[in-house]
């Protein structure tokens, strides 16, 4: 309804050339503020200010078939007409200065309302965290300039994006331009065409949604019309370009603006390094880091924190520390998004201590850690295992009034599967119990944490009852958590249930891996009787299926087949590879297992209630 409204506005004031300046930038900042997937208002604005162009530039000459002589004449004397006159020159000017400007191409009318607005939106990767961000996907398949191929770099390895303009592949303007054109702008009328102001708005507007491939064909035909795209909307496209992962892309378009005159800012720099950056792409990162400081822009905060992420992503933790170090030594505050990507490097190594260390040297300097950054130092404890100091730093956390999330609880649950025993079991079932009465719903990846946690210490009855609830709340089971639920059935030989399992994936369309293979070989393995013909058929169903015959799955098989009869298998199937030694526990190890085995059989026992009526006579 708002857009019909706009549309009949727009509409009603179209032969008042006086105000269209002021009216196109109330139009486009309506049109951003909207988010209209399709670019109309943005261009009704560029054709307004066109319409208002040409009435002043044509009053003089007569030109305009559908001008009376009384317009003419007002249109000679109103000082309104001045004022459209006065703004369409500004457009042009800013046309050839763009390089100076940095943002030629736009009416004065409304270049700070659409220039601020698109360097905000650029601008909205500032706060980098562990969380997984919303992104903007693009279901487009333009690729922009054609990038340099690069086969020993596989990021580069892209679809072949058209050719940039001006080549010998490049469609002719006048087909192109009959097919698709911002509303207003006609290919016949080269007066239409000549108009900036429309174009960037629309190149802007279509990349803010995603549509790269009509942002990139539109600056095409800019270009086709000897005009240039502003730095906003170069700017735009490349932040679209980012966000879509495609980061040949991003720094073939920047290369492009360079050769074309258009200097970039740090803003343009910054993108491209926060493409490479969101995909751990550390040295092409810090290349472009390079590249900025090579042509004395001082980069911002934003790239410094994208070069960290890029290290944090990859676990280096010694690169994010030095680039942390960097942009202290550069005079810029490090946020707690600087610390949380340098804690989460440490996280990915298990370094607990160091990640602990980073914590306390924040709070020293009063940057306030948030549920990203304890999140971070979770993972870390979980990682190496340490469920106390996991509990540890979510109880300070809740001290300091800061909400934890799934992945908090996840990170704590993981950390409960890491340790082995029984007691490990049961707290990573509580933990996922407070997850639910904190409010915070659970995946499928902390519910697998629990079995798997159940699994390692051999809790059977814990993993599928878990299973089941995780059922119950409407989550569909995946391979891990079937290969997980059949762990601790396999250790007691009890194959029985595992082919049960293995009979409900096939009923849920779930594809078994290695690791269930393992597990239920493993099982006939460990039977009384061993079942040697379920191991062998077994088997080669799982080749069957393309599951490969590593170390474990073939360890697995020759426990149960026995070695001779596994070489034999491995000489048919498996073009005689060799047969793995298997290697008995200790009896240390196969002791403390068993009494494992006992206190949860004591420990069911004492949970399990006493049976009514029978001898109660």
């Amino acid at each position: 309804m708002a857009v019909l409204t706009l549309l009949c506005l727009a509409i009603f004031v179209i032969d008042f050339a006086a105000f269209s300046a002021g009216f196109s930038g109330v139009l486009q900042w309506l049109a951003q503020e909207l988010s209209l997937e399709v670019t109309a208002l943005s261009c009704i604005a560029g054709l307004l200010l066109t319409k208002g162009s040409r009435s002043s530039d044509n009053s003089q000459s007569g030109a305009l078939a559908r001008s009376s002589a009384s317009n003419s004449q007002g249109s000679a004397t109103s000082p309104h007409n001045s004022s459209s006159r006065s703004v369409s020159g500004m457009t042009n000017n800013n046309n050839n200065n763009n390089n100076s400007t940095g943002a030629g191409g736009d009416a004065s009318g409304s270049k700070s309302l659409v220039q601020s607005s698109s360097i905000s939106n650029i601008s909205n990767y500032n706060s980098i965290s562990n969380s997984s961000p919303a992104n903007t996907a693009s279901a487009t398949s333009g690729q922009g300039p054609r990038a340099p191929s690069d086969p020993s770099n596989p990021s580069l390895l892209e679809p072949s994006p058209p050719s940039p303009p001006g080549s010998s592949s490049s469609h002719s303007s006048s087909s192109i331009l009959s097919q698709q054109l911002p509303f207003g702008l006609k290919a016949e009328d080269p007066q239409s065409l000549g108009d900036s102001a429309a174009w960037n708005a629309a190149i802007r507007s279509c990349a803010k949604v995603g549509d790269i491939a009509t942002a990139e064909s539109w600056v095409r035909h800019m270009e086709s019309q000897s005009l240039t795209p502003s730095l906003c909307s170069y700017n735009t496209l490349l932040d679209a370009c980012a966000k879509a992962d495609r980061p040949a892309s991003c720094e073939a378009w920047l290369r492009h603006m360079i050769e074309t005159g258009v200097a970039p800012n740090v803003v343009s720099y910054a993108t491209a390094i926060h493409a490479r950056a969101r995909l751990g792409h550390v040295k092409e990162a810090e290349g472009w880091m390079a590249s900025m400081v090579a042509q004395n822009i001082t980069p911002d905060a934003v790239s410094y924190n994208s070069v960290i992420h890029a290290n944090s992503i990859v676990g280096n933790t010694l690169g994010a520390e030095h680039w942390l170090d960097e942009m202290v030594k550069a005079g810029l505050e490090a946020s707690v998004a600087s610390y949380s990507a340098v804690i989460d490097a440490c996280a990915k190594q298990g370094d607990a201590t160091r990640a602990e260390h980073w914590l306390h040297h924040m709070l020293q300097l009063g940057v306030s850690p948030n549920v990203v950054t304890f999140s971070a130092i979770i993972d870390a404890c979980a990682k190496s295992g340490n469920v106390q100091r996991a509990e540890y730093w979510h109880e300070r956390m809740t001290e300091l009034g800061i909400l934890p999330n799934a992945h908090t609880f996840s990170a704590i649950i993981n950390a409960c599967a890491k340790s082995p025993g029984l007691g490990h079991a049961e707290a990573a079932e509580r933990w996922l119990e407070r997850s639910e009465l904190a409010g915070v719903p659970n995946d499928s990846v902390a519910f697998t944490s629990v079995i798997d946690a159940c699994g390692k210490a051999g809790d059977a009855e814990r993993a599928l009852r878990v299973f089941k609830r995780m059922q119950e709340h409407g989550i569909r089971p995946h391979i891990v958590a079937c290969a997980a639920l059949a762990r601790p059935y396999s250790y007691r030989g009890d194959w029985i249930k595992v082919e049960s399992i293995a009979h409900s994936m096939v009923s849920e369309g779930i594809q078994p891996n290695d690791y269930f293979i393992y597990a239920q070989l493993l099982a006939y393995a460990v039977a009384r009787p061993r079942q040697t013909e379920r191991a062998e058929a077994c088997f080669r169903r799982a080749l069957a299926d393309g599951i490969i015959a590593n170390d474990h799955v073939v360890t697995a098989l020759s426990r149960a087949v026995g070695r001779s009869r596994c070489a034999e298998l491995m000489t048919e199937l498996c073009a005689g590879r060799s047969v793995p030694v298997y290697q008995q526990p200790s009896r240390r190890a196969s002791r403390q297992l068993q009494q494992q085995q006992q206190q949860q059989q004591q420990q069911q026992q004492q949970q399990t209630p006493p049976q009514s009526g029978g001898t109660g006579r």
